[in-house]
């Protein structure tokens, strides 16, 4: 997608974001199906640092959800299934089940092919024609749709068209919820920006009863996981969720406000200075999107997962060398720039406090 203005809009009544314009049909098949970059590589998955260890996605998104199909034979359809990382998993911690999966990128789905999986390649629209499922679920893929009813009504189609009883079947979705200090608010292709109220109104009133919520796990943070079971349809389960809904504009200034705290300190830091970053993921594309660190030579990115060590990222017309702590030791920098999760941050500082001595962390948390 191109470089432009980011515009999003607030719904006076309930609160909900939104993309401010529609993304066009085709502007979606290229997107999703040509451009979209996650889950493309071949190569190793998002990892979480955890005290105890690096832990990959797909593991944590398995322990998760795992617990909310059923214990006998099902047919589980994925929807967004990238590459398979999280289908593999699944199909291993229930081998009673059959899954099978869709996903938009060409290139995803023929990386999860190649792993043996039933991935066929294709969006999920009103139109659409999915297999017969019992369980359906999607991790991270609602906030993309541009049409929600027709998306979820197709769901609906598959799940009646499985015969088992509503009782029976299952949607297990997860995505991004407000009621974090979230960023994807900044992301063009996040069509839809949500609370925990606004989704289970949201399923409510598209016929789905919300069996199970939960928005808080220990290291999957800013995720909201819904269980539902299908209702019939003339059924209306959505309360409404009041206007005075503060919690989307509120990360809005709080990231606003990170901004401006970065922006204040690179002022300070010399024109040639040699700034790394620590962090190659989503903090430090937001960096470089909204504030003057794309205009910076930027020498090195620090990351400690090993796939992406040894590799570049291209910024701006150069490449950008990713390296970990021991490139550091042997390649000395002026400035260190954190832009990666500030959950993180404390964890990180301590590594580096022999290596670095000039580290500069920041905070969306509201000042005390």
């Amino acid at each position: 997608m191109r470089p432009g203005t980011l515009r999003k809009v607030e719904c006076d009544s309930c609160g909900v974001v939104a993309n401010a314009s529609h993304f066009s049909e085709q502007e979606v098949l290229t997107l999703y199906g040509d451009e979209y970059a996650l889950n493309t590589s071949g190569a190793e998955e998002h990892l979480f640092f955890t005290k105890d260890g690096p832990i990959a996605r797909s593991e944590v998104f398995c322990q998760w959800i795992a617990p909310h199909f059923f214990s006998g034979p099902q047919r589980a359809l994925e929807i967004g299934s990238g590459q398979g990382n999280l289908l593999a998993r699944l199909s291993e911690t229930l081998p009673q089940a059959k899954f099978s999966g869709i996903e938009g990128s060409h290139r995803a789905a023929e990386l999860a092919r190649s792993r043996g999986l039933d991935v066929r390649q294709g969006l999920v629209t009103g139109n659409t024609e999915l297999p017969a499922a019992e369980t359906i679920f999607s991790v991270n893929v609602l906030e993309h749709i541009e049409d929600i009813d027709g998306f979820l009504a197709t769901i609906r189609r598959s799940l009646a068209a499985s015969d088992a009883e509503p009782s029976a079947q299952r949607l297990v979705l997860c995505l991004p919820i407000q009621n974090y200090y979230g960023y994807d608010l900044f992301f063009l292709e996040h069509v839809w920006h949500f609370t925990v109220d606004h989704v289970q109104q949201l399923l409510g009133r598209r016929g789905f009863k919300v069996l199970h919520c939960e928005h808080q796990h220990p290291i999957n943070h800013g995720i909201g996981l819904f269980v539902c079971q299908p209702l019939d349809d003339s059924v209306d389960n959505g309360a409404s969720v009041d206007g005075d809904y503060p919690w989307i504009r509120n990360n809005r200034d709080r990231w606003h406000r990170v901004f401006a705290e970065v922006n204040t300190w690179l002022e300070t830091q010399p024109a040639d200075a040699k700034i790394a970053v620590f962090g190659g993921g989503e903090v430090f594309a937001l960096f470089r999107a909204f504030t003057r660190l794309g205009e910076r030579r930027v020498v090195a990115c620090i990351d400690e997962d090993p796939a992406k060590v040894d590799q570049t990222i291209e910024s701006d017309g150069h490449n950008i060398i990713v390296g970990n702590i021991e490139w550091l030791r042997k390649n000395p920098v002026d400035a260190l720039l954190l832009t990666l999760n500030p959950k993180y941050h404390g964890m990180v500082k301590d590594k580096l406090a022999s290596v670095v001595d000039r580290v500069f962390s920041w905070s969306p948390y509201d000042p005390k």
